[in-house]
Parts: C-alpha cells; structure tokens; sequence
C-alpha cells in the first residue's frame, strides 16, 4: 500500500511538473533544464566537438523544449521527447552552419597510418576510449553528425537522410563499411 501511495506521488509530482512547463512556470522549467541538461549537453558535445557550441546548442534546445511543451503528447518519455527537440535542433544548427556534407575517408586512413600495425595485428585494442574520443572529435562536421546519429542514436540511414536532406547513399558512403 505505501508503495502504492509513493508510486501515486511521483506520479503526481511529475503531472505537476509536466502542467507547469506547459504553463510557463520558471521554477518547474528549471527543474526539467537541471535534471536533463548534462546528458543534453553531452549529446551536443558528441555533435559539436567543442564545448561552446555544444552548451549554446544545449541552451537554444531547451529555449525550443519550453516554447514546444505545448506539443508534448506524452507518447514517449519526457527525457525521449526533450533528446529529439535537442538533436533537430542541433542537426537545424549544423545544417545552417555546414550546407555540405564533406566525406573524409581519407581522414580515416591517415588515422590508421598513425597506429602502426600489421594484417595480423589486431590494431583496434590499441585504441583507448580518449583515442576513439579524439578521432570522432577530429571528424569533420558533416561525417561526425551521420556517425552520432547512426552509431549513438541508432537511426537507419534512410532516417539519417531525411534528418539531415542529404541522400542515403551519401549517408552510407560517409561511414567505411556502409557502402
């Protein structure tokens, strides 16, 4: 029974935080902003690569998040709901800043010429995490954002190409192995 009520609680807790953020109300929006601003902002970073324009990002997203909570249905979680605001609206910004799409593949192989190794050599145990940090950082715009979206946020490439108004085939051919 007192699992029943805490359960009705949170419930409620979270029904008056979702109505206040509908109404405006500054003090539950900032609730909402502190809970979700640091995965949004590492989202934003994985796009980005620099950490102005991922916290700009970020902010102009939740600006969109508080003007748009009118649409939110609660068909998906709030926190579902809010990621999807944040990366069209980052992939909007992007779009804006890069109108092209570059493909880098020779970026790749330049980064396997700095590990030397040989064909039976397995050359991917030495990569660390920051090495693999590093390299998804060093991508060009257009290829980090298809990666993001295709490795992190698990999107086909059709829906890559929808999200971004390029083709499906420059979406595969920006990542080796997608062609």
């Amino acid at each position: 029974m007192l699992n029943m009520l805490l359960n009705c609680m949170i419930i409620y807790r979270e029904e008056e935080i979702l109505k206040g953020c509908r109404n405006g109300n500054p003090a539950l929006q900032k609730v909402v902003y502190e809970k979700y601003a640091p995965k949004m902002y590492s989202i934003c970073l994985r796009y980005t690569g620099n950490r102005e324009d991922a916290r700009d990002l970020m902010h102009d997203g939740f600006i969109k998040v508080f003007l748009n909570f009118k649409s939110y249905r609660q068909e998906s979680t709030l926190e579902a709901w809010i990621t999807r605001v944040i990366i069209n609206n980052t992939l909007n910004q992007l779009r804006k800043k890069n109108k092209e799409l570059r493909n880098q593949k020779d970026y790749l192989v330049e980064l396997k010429n700095e590990y030397e190794y040989t064909e039976d050599d397995n050359y991917l145990e030495k990569f660390t995490a920051n090495d693999i940090k590093s390299a998804i950082l060093k991508l060009p715009q257009g290829q980090r954002t298809i990666l993001n979206l295709y490795v992190f946020e698990d999107y086909s490439h059709k829906e890559i190409a929808k999200l971004t108004g390029i083709s499906e085939g420059t979406s595969k051919s920006s990542l080796p192995g997608q062609e």
